[in-house]
């Protein structure tokens, strides 16, 4: 019996890591393809006019489109959903207090939600954290940097060079906006905090029924 239900696991989980893989590269692609279309759409100069006036309206609209999941609206909304799941997890830092890159490579995962605070003025007074900022997390290119997909203000992506809807490398130490003051200068600088994760085992589990056999 021991060895029958040893048996049934090594057949079941080489499976599970093949669906979970196939599962991630196809929204992957889905992810990629659907920026391109918007590109084709949309002028460089007309992207304030876009449905998206935010980082995390597009985060939504993302995940329902992609992963027929709905998520909260705001950005600070969003990493409250995560943090009470006990699905987020603040980023690692080095010793001088930067955020340790090689790290988050191991431990970010297709799909997360990567969060920041302080990145503009004007941020509600009862987010505590500031979170002000979200993107999702798409993984590492063949050249071995990080990538993330979302809407920014600014910042040179893989279609624009003035922000927009895109993919955009992912660097945790990078500056992202800020809090300015009066005269316009940054008074606080906007910050990496942390990714929470919505695309659960489960989810991947669950991949088996929503997968094309196309991409296996």
């Amino acid at each position: 019996m021991k060895f029958r239900t040893l048996f049934i696991i090594a057949l079941i989980l080489p499976s599970f890591f093949i669906s979970a893989k196939n599962f991630k590269s196809q929204k992957r692609k889905e992810i990629f393809q659907m920026v391109e279309e918007m590109h084709k759409s949309v002028s460089e100069s007309s992207w304030e006019n876009v449905q998206f006036v935010d980082s995390s309206s597009f985060t939504q609209f993302l995940y329902q489109k992609i992963f027929q999941i709905e998520i909260p609206r705001d950005s600070y909304s969003q990493y409250l959903a995560t943090k009470e799941g006990n699905n987020f997890r603040e980023s690692p830092r080095m010793v001088d207090g930067s955020h340790d890159e090689n790290s988050l490579k191991n431990l970010l995962e297709f799909g997360d939600l990567l969060f920041w605070i302080n990145t503009y003025n004007g941020i509600p007074i009862e987010r505590k954290p500031p979170v002000s900022m979200v993107m999702v997390y798409l993984g590492i290119s063949r050249t071995g940097e990080m990538l993330m997909v979302g809407w920014g203000k600014k910042g040179i992506g893989a279609h624009e060079k003035n922000g927009g809807i895109d993919i955009y490398k992912f660097y945790p130490n990078r500056l992202m906006g800020c809090i300015r003051d009066e005269e316009d200068n940054c008074v606080i600088e906007g910050d990496f905090l942390g990714y929470g994760r919505i695309l659960s085992k489960e989810e991947l589990m669950r991949a088996k029924e929503r997968v094309d056999m196309i991409y296996l």
